[in-house]
């Protein structure tokens, strides 16, 4: 049920998400939302230690990590792709070697 109510969060918040990873700076995006989910987990973490875990505050504690997460990801995707050179991104690479790159032993497999 935790892990439902972090995915929803998650995908409700993803296009704001991205709205704002484009508008404001991403690394503050992503240093703020990695604070929050900081935050969350140790939230989590002091109520399973503490023996005292409430299930509508889990709830809780896990909407806001997945609405974190939903604002990092496309703050993240973004800062990688403006970082790598142009050169690195010339062309498609292939998921799986050609037969010929591959040893005898394994060409009657492709």
């Amino acid at each position: 049920m935790a892990l439902s109510a972090s995915t929803v969060a998650l995908v409700l918040c993803i296009l704001f998400g991205g709205v704002w990873a484009d508008r404001l700076p991403r690394h503050l995006v992503m240093a703020t939302m990695d604070c929050v989910r900081a935050t969350s987990q140790i939230g989590v973490g002091v109520m399973l230690l503490a023996d005292s875990v409430s299930v509508p505050l889990l709830l809780l504690l896990q909407v806001c990590f997945g609405a974190a997460q939903a604002f990092h990801l496309p703050a993240s995707s973004g800062l990688t792709g403006s970082r790598s050179p142009r050169t690195s991104c010339s062309g498609p690479t292939p998921c799986f070697p050609s037969p010929a790159a591959c040893p005898a032993c394994w060409a009657p497999c492709w």
